[in-house]
């Protein structure tokens, strides 16, 4: 049996209208699709909050996000209408011509509604890892980003593109329906493949969902956090892989619906849901990382020092006295996420009536005090070693003249 917008002649005899009483849905989308509007606007109003208000911090991606809300307004308003006025409710027999012309248009309407929201969806994904891996993860992760970037734009272009130009003219989109026009007009227009399009956007843009989703898992490779830390950022990642799960159901849905059947309106229902949800939930996984704020047991200042590459000093030496004092090289991970115990030079709080033995007893590490030994990572070999016998660097083997004021002390010397 085929299927599509265009049923044969033989197909059309064979339906009993019913234009009076016909069988409808109800107002389950409507609702459905009101509801997620409304979460929608909730959550980038928290986004909002969190970016200028807590952590002010604000991005292109929240500009994105914001103006997103006007195309993913539309759809909601358009969809209300096609399931209430234009026809979605009901068996494509049950519809009077005019009405399946409109419910065509609404169509096209919606079809680029959507990728314009999606689109402009993942770029804000995109640009928020560009946000999050500057000065942070490699260049060649940044290049994919861009990459990345290029991809959904090119998406975007080619496939609007085909959308307005997918009949010339343009009008034999939503005229082809009525059997009397295209019998009369066959030979006055030209059309493109629309299933074949259709499913190859929408094939197309779940997988860009899947790239979206599964570029942070190159951050979490080398990622070094406690394992609670972890587990909530990827859950808070990972909430993506359900818009890319709604994605697959919307293709599985639209595939019967050009191939299986010609009551297009009726049987599409459940297409147009997930179309839905899928929308909606887009802008609510982007927004998600930026509520981490709202959470207090995730420390993202540990999580983006975790991340950050260890770099050496001026002198070009190796090894543990060869590395900046903030950086030490132990698997990629600062001393921040190491030991909170041991200072940065930030948080000395220099005398200069002090010795250089007071100085390294009252800074002395928790670690050396307890008479064990403890595992250490460097770099991928893990071995055990004694912080008695070959303890840490301490704050008198380092150069302090970052600690010394240039208008009362010497480089290299104090008073004791």
């Amino acid at each position: 049996m085929g299927g599509g917008p265009f049923p044969p002649l033989a197909v059309v005899t064979t339906w009993k209208p019913n234009y009076k009483n016909p069988e409808t849905r109800g107002w389950e989308i409507v609702i459905l699709v009101s509801v997620l509007l409304a979460f929608t606007y909730i959550v980038v109003a928290l986004r909002l909050w969190a970016r200028f208000i807590i952590s002010k911090s604000p991005g292109i991606d929240d500009v994105l996000i914001v103006f997103n809300l006007i195309p993913l307004t539309g759809l909601t308003v358009a969809l209300s209408l096609a399931f209430r006025w234009y026809g979605f409710d009901r068996h494509v027999w049950d519809n009077p011509l005019p009405v399946l012309l409109q419910s065509r248009q609404i169509t096209m309407a919606l079809e680029q509604i959507y990728m314009l929201s999606t689109v402009t969806t993942k770029i804000s994904i995109l640009l928020f890892y560009r946000r999050l891996g500057v000065g942070a993860v490699t260049h060649r992760f940044l290049y994919c980003v861009y990459a990345a970037i290029a991809f959904v734009l090119g998406y975007f272009i080619v496939f609007t593109l085909t959308l307005w130009f997918h009949c010339r003219p343009i009008s034999a989109f939503w005229l082809q329906v009525d059997i009397l026009w295209n019998a009369k007009h066959k030979q006055d227009y030209t059309c493109i493949n629309e299933p074949a399009n259709l499913i190859a956007a929408s094939t197309i843009s779940v997988v860009q969902d899947f790239i979206v989703c599964g570029m942070p898992l190159v951050l979490f490779r080398n990622i070094r956090i406690p394992r609670r830390q972890k587990i909530v950022l990827a859950a808070v990642f990972g909430v993506g892989f359900v818009l890319c799960i709604c994605g697959v159901l919307r293709v599985v849905y639209t595939i019967p619906i050009y191939y299986h059947t010609y009551d297009m309106t009726w049987e599409s229902y459940p297409a147009w849901i997930w179309f839905a949800i899928e929308s909606h939930l887009a802008v609510m996984c982007a927004s998600a990382p930026a509520l981490k704020v709202f959470f207090k047991d995730l420390n993202v200042s540990n999580i983006s020092a975790s991340w950050r590459t260890p770099t050496k000093r001026q002198n070009g030496t190796d090894g543990r006295n060869g590395l900046d004092y903030n950086e030490a090289k132990n698997g990629g991970r600062t001393l921040d996420t190491v030991d909170k115990k041991y200072p940065t030079p930030s948080q000395f709080a220099y005398d200069a009536s002090e010795s250089s033995e007071q100085l390294t007893e009252r800074y002395r590490p928790s670690y050396l005090d307890d008479g064990g030994s403890r595992d250490i990572e460097m770099g991928s070999l893990k071995e055990r070693q004694d912080f008695h016998q070959e303890p840490r660097r301490l704050p008198e083997e380092i150069d302090r003249s970052w600690l010394t004021d240039s208008t009362s002390r010497s480089r290299h010397g104090h008073n004791t």
